[in-house]
């Protein structure tokens, strides 16, 4: 409903510049709505936490804090535990990506909040901000991804693999397990963290010639 009522208040035949101020509250009140709904799965689930453990526990994983209320990680279920991950994931590429792509669609442009959230300050990076923001979340994708298969190479199981490459990427640092990193005991996979976390905390710039080509054009 609210939605559809964004949409039919925002229908134009371009998109609406917003102004800063908009820019910011809309990055203000967009972080605390899926902050809000991503505490939503820790409230109904077997071992449910209170509201206050709850919020605490998403805004941690959304802004790659890695802070936990959350003790005795074995044996929690997988679907929470995945739950947090992801929470980590989206918040390392950036939330504000996703609005960048989806506000287009609203008719309200999006370069004014990629400009709020980014720590860039040289100018616009590329000229068409939502096929930038694919690009780069395709890259973070595809690392996600070769971690995830480097870290089940290593003899990590499925499951951790895939949720400790979505912690490295994110560079967030949630866990399986409460020893976190240390329950595998290998020097060889925390080698092989530090360099795929070193590439997860590279700036957009610094991802930049990656994927750069004709379509792009200059970086302004």
């Amino acid at each position: 409903m609210w939605g559809g009522a964004l949409y039919l208040a925002t229908r134009s035949g371009s998109p609406a510049e917003i102004s800063r101020r908009q820019a910011f509250a809309l990055t203000t009140f967009a972080w605390i709505f899926v902050s809000a709904a991503g505490a939503l799965p820790f409230l109904f689930y077997g071992n449910a936490l209170s509201l206050p453990d709850a919020v605490f526990e998403s805004i941690s994983g959304l802004t790659t804090t890695g802070s936990t209320v959350i003790a005795g990680l074995e044996q929690q279920p997988p679907g929470i535990l995945l739950w947090r991950h992801l929470l980590q994931w989206i918040g390392g590429v950036g939330i504000i990506l996703m609005a960048i792509i989806m506000l287009p669609f609203l008719g309200v442009g999006g370069m004014q909040l990629f400009e709020t959230e980014s720590s860039e300050r040289s100018g616009r990076i590329v000229p068409r901000a939502r096929q930038f923001v694919v690009y780069i979340s395709l890259i973070y994708s595809g690392l996600t991804l070769i971690c995830a298969i480097t870290y089940y190479a290593m003899g990590m199981s499925a499951f951790d693999a895939m949720g400790h490459a979505m912690s490295t990427l994110s560079t967030g640092g949630f866990s399986t397990h409460d020893a976190s990193f240390g329950y595998f005991e290998s020097a060889h996979r925390a080698m092989g963290g530090t360099l795929f976390m070193a590439g997860g905390g590279d700036s957009l710039r610094g991802l930049y010639p990656l994927c750069a080509g004709p379509a792009w054009g200059p970086v302004q």
